[in-house]
């Protein structure tokens, strides 16, 4: 496929005559439009999607304002293969934006907006649509796929591995790939993560760097890795975007995108453009202290964070430390979380750190994950214990063994 997409306007003169000796291309990757929340309330998840839309919007304005050739896009612009009908449009408005600008777009899917199997959607991409629309380039069959264009008076191939999600955990998916391009600047894309660049614990395909090193591409962009990082090996340059957003509390990247400008002899100028976040807050609160703050943990929390809170604030409370059992009943979460959900944007309270501990002082292991059982045998012992009656508390041992036999064997109560 070959489109001629020199002589637009604006590129008259001795500047733009200088200009068409490189490609200028903006690279995003990982927009994660029409991410769900499933504990945000309409109003807020509707915010929240403006917030994802930002850096997206950027990376389209940077094309815009510097008049670049190519916007490409390495995967996961939505967050799944069935994104709301509000993304669509608010995609195809800003695809038909830089088409009528002059700009190719290029994308491939990722993990995110690719189906699953073939039965899901019938297998196709979300971006399908701008496809058979003539407002994108969709990289999406062969094992690789390539594009030709006409950019800068420059022949650019642009070489794409589609995600694909049968890849076997720990397979290189560059490992048996022939790429053979003949343009004066040959670019590669791919939406995997790269070996050194993983996610911790990551169990999926892994691209090597000795399989980068045989791609003849002056050029590789990698999506699925939400950290920027770029590098430089003779003249071959490897650039993963990185995210728009941060999507979790884990994730400590700065977002953005990056421009490019791209000449035969390779990169000739990287920059990645940082773009507003929303704000998050990964806030821990130990036992010790709260108990130090009074004998109403939840209280003491709720003095803790009123320090921290503000409108527009993704907020985690992580609760930590040893608690008494009978503590642990008193913890009024749901008066946390309201409070909090007054305060600040979203609200998630994470009571895994908590250790009960029985009367002795001894710590039930695994934390306040508790099973059911451990419960209702506690509970009832501590009535069995407090019944001064001894049919009573006969009864109520009767009561127990009924109901642990019923438990065990998985009958409703």
């Amino acid at each position: 496929m070959r489109l001629d997409a020199a002589g637009r306007q604006g590129r008259g003169g001795e500047a733009g005559e200088a200009a068409l000796d490189r490609v200028k291309l903006v690279i995003t990757s990982d927009n994660h439009l029409n991410r769900y929340y499933d504990r945000l309330p309409p109003a807020r998840l509707a915010e929240r999607r403006r917030w994802l839309r930002q850096g997206f919007q950027a990376a389209v304005e940077c094309a815009l304002d510097r008049d670049a050739h190519l916007f490409l896009q390495a995967g996961d612009l939505f967050d799944t293969p069935d994104p709301r009908n509000a993304e669509r449009e608010y995609v195809a408005r800003e695809f038909a934006r830089l088409r009528a600008h002059g700009v190719a777009v290029v994308g491939i899917g990722g993990n995110h907006d690719t189906p699953k199997q073939r039965l899901e959607h019938g297998g196709s991409l979300p971006q399908s649509i701008y496809a058979h629309l003539g407002g994108l380039h969709l990289l999406a069959e062969g094992t690789p796929s390539t594009l030709t264009l006409e950019l800068a008076r420059l022949r650019v191939c642009i070489g794409a591995l589609p995600w694909t999600p049968t890849r076997e955990a720990g397979a290189d998916p560059l490992a048996d790939v022939t790429w053979q391009p003949s343009g004066d600047v040959n670019l590669f894309v791919f939406h995997h993560s790269i070996e050194g660049h993983i996610y911790p614990g990551a169990h999926e395909a892994i691209v090597r760097r000795a399989s980068l090193d045989r791609l003849p591409a002056q050029l590789v962009v990698a999506g699925h890795v939400h950290e920027h990082a770029h590098w430089t090996t003779g003249r071959q340059t490897v650039v993963i975007p990185g995210a728009t957003e941060r999507l979790t509390f884990g994730e400590r990247q700065t977002p953005g995108f990056v421009y490019v400008e791209l000449g035969p002899g390779g990169v000739e100028r990287l920059e990645h453009i940082a773009v507003p976040c929303q704000p998050r807050r990964d806030v821990v609160l130990h036992t010790w202290a709260l108990r130090a703050a009074g004998d109403d943990l939840c209280a003491a929390a709720l003095r803790h964070l009123e320090a921290v809170c503000a409108p527009d604030l993704l907020l985690r409370v992580r609760l930590s430390g040893p608690i008494r059992r009978e503590d642990y009943r008193a913890l009024d979460l749901r008066r946390l979380h309201t409070w909090a959900l007054e305060r600040v944007f979203a609200c998630e309270i994470d009571t895994s750190g908590l250790v009960i501990e029985d009367v002795l002082g001894a710590r039930v292991a695994g934390g306040v994950r508790v099973s059911p059982r451990d419960e209702l045998v506690a509970s009832a012992h501590a009535l069995i214990d407090a019944a001064e009656n001894p049919a009573e508390r006969a009864l109520l041992a009767e009561a127990l063994a009924a109901v642990l036999a019923a438990y065990e064997q998985g009958i409703p109560a």
